[in-house]
């Protein structure tokens, strides 16, 4: 599903999702945050540095599974391109 966003216009972005526009149509994309217990960590920063005339577009997505046994959560890297 998610390959199917790249081409995708940033619209927004906060600590709880991506909110990215499409032919018409618009899509979040969830960040979860899990901080764990004891050993476990995350850190998430949300920072949008751009104006309504320059929106940046999805140009990748790779997502890799994690062979952990104790991280049941995926890897995923979206790239953002905008042109000045």
């Amino acid at each position: 599903m998610l390959q199917e966003l790249i081409g995708a216009k940033l619209i927004g972005i906060n600590d709880e999702y991506i909110e990215v526009e499409k032919d018409g149509k618009t899509y979040f994309i969830d960040i979860e945050d899990e901080p764990g217990d004891c050993c476990g960590y995350n850190d998430i920063s949300t920072k949008l540095l751009i104006d309504d005339n320059s929106k940046p577009v999805i140009t990748n997505i790779k997502s890799e599974g994690n062979d952990d046994e104790y991280d049941e959560g995926d890897d995923c890297l979206i790239t953002f391109f905008r042109r000045i």
